[in-house]
């Protein structure tokens, strides 16, 4: 299969105020290969480099050496889509909701009706239908999630080549996110868009993945590259299955071995190994953080 993003010796460094003569390091070095009309994940804690690296590869920002190909040619030749982690600052707030979705068309004469339509249709198709009755209405009118919703629906518009999410998912109720994801990943199918995604949620990892590259924090760098194997389109309910149950358990481990950082939920309690301490809220449902500490399966 072609290939759609291609890194080779890829490097980046930041000015560090407190140590102007050391940088910051964010990566070193990387080579990646993504696939065209794949689905690639980057999975790691904060600060490990993931919305840099997006950035980078999405022509924001500069990087200090190395080469990028996106479909053998330069980036400006291609035409992307992008969901910010702040999605929130990356709405314009002077623009309705349709105007936002519609805004790759600004050069375009093009009546408020068609807009409309189009619009609809996209929505349909992403299962968005709670932005429909929302057109008219500005963003700062918005929750969180609806902005979310219109972030993606944005960068989805104009049929990108590629697009590129950044903890695309966030803000979304398990609801809606669930929803958004099955549509999401069928429509980017039937157009045959690249999608590569960075999250720290480690279940929407393996769900949206074809392969998930662990990335490593201090120094960073790419830990571990993890084909993922089931049939698309997947559906949620996958979550529940003992094959995914076996993968998310070796990528627990790896991660464990790579000292990053875990946010998760699930029926189980954990302990740490040493201490004994407990993570756990009143429904049962654990949320653990690990930072390179040895933890085990606490029995209930």
């Amino acid at each position: 299969m072609q290939s759609a993003i291609v890194t080779k010796q890829l490097s980046k460094k930041y000015k560090d105020l407190n140590s102007p003569k050391k940088p910051l390091e964010v990566f070193r070095n990387l080579n990646l290969n993504i696939k065209k009309e794949s689905f690639t994940v980057l999975f790691g804690s904060n600060g490990c480099g993931k919305s840099t690296l997006i950035h980078v590869l999405a022509g924001l920002i500069d990087y200090d050496s190395g080469t990028i190909s996106i479909f053998g040619k330069d980036l400006n030749k291609t035409r992307i889509g992008l969901v910010f982690q702040n999605y929130s600052a990356s709405l314009l707030p002077w623009l309705t909701v349709l105007d936002n979705i519609c805004f790759g068309l600004k050069d375009h004469k093009i009546s408020k009706i068609q807009k409309m339509e189009i619009v609809t249709n996209l929505l349909k198709d992403l299962g968005l239908n709670d932005l429909k009755q929302l057109l008219n209405v500005y963003p700062y009118k918005l929750s969180g999630g609806q902005q979310q919703m219109v972030a993606i629906a944005r960068a989805l518009f104009l049929e990108p080549s590629i697009i590129f999410l950044d903890e695309a998912f966030s803000s979304l109720s398990e609801k809606n996110r669930d929803i958004i994801f099955v549509h999401l990943q069928k429509y980017c199918i039937k157009r045959k868009i690249t999608c590569l995604c960075a999250t720290h949620n480690l279940d929407e990892a393996i769900l949206m993945a074809d392969n998930l590259y662990i990335l490593k924090a201090n120094p960073r760098f790419i830990k571990e590259k993890i084909k993922i194997e089931f049939d698309r389109p997947r559906e949620t309910n996958l979550r529940k299955s003992p094959k995914f149950l076996d993968v998310r358990k070796s990528v627990l481990n790896m991660l464990f071995e790579a000292g990053a950082e875990v946010r998760s939920v699930g029926r189980v309690k954990w302990i740490h190994a040493d201490t004994g301490e407990k993570w756990k809220n009143p429904s049962n449902c654990a949320l653990f953080i690990l930072k390179g500490k040895e933890l085990k399966n606490a029995k209930s």
